[in-house]
């Protein structure tokens, strides 16, 4: 299913602002980074889908898990590998 892509203008460009993007995942109470650092949010925001169905292949739970991003002004380990940014 694909879902529509938000842009955020206030969060473009990691250069400006220092931050990192990542595809995030939440479950209850826990917290991961998928993918990333995407060098903007929108790039992060464009795949959401792509850290979501690679969640889903490993591990059976993951269709009751929240998908999204996050930022940070670090970099941070991800299950799934690097991004382009």
């Amino acid at each position: 299913m694909s879902r529509p892509t938000y842009q955020c203008p206030a969060c473009e460009s990691s250069h400006e602002t220092g931050t990192l993007f990542y595809v995030s995942v939440l479950d209850g109470k826990r917290a991961g980074f998928l993918l990333g650092p995407y060098a903007t949010h929108r790039e992060a925001l464009n795949q959401v889908d792509r850290g979501r169905t690679l969640a889903h292949g490993a591990d059976p739970r993951a269709p009751f898990y929240a998908f999204g991003t996050a930022g940070s002004a670090e970099m941070l380990p991800t299950v799934f590998g690097g991004g382009e940014g």
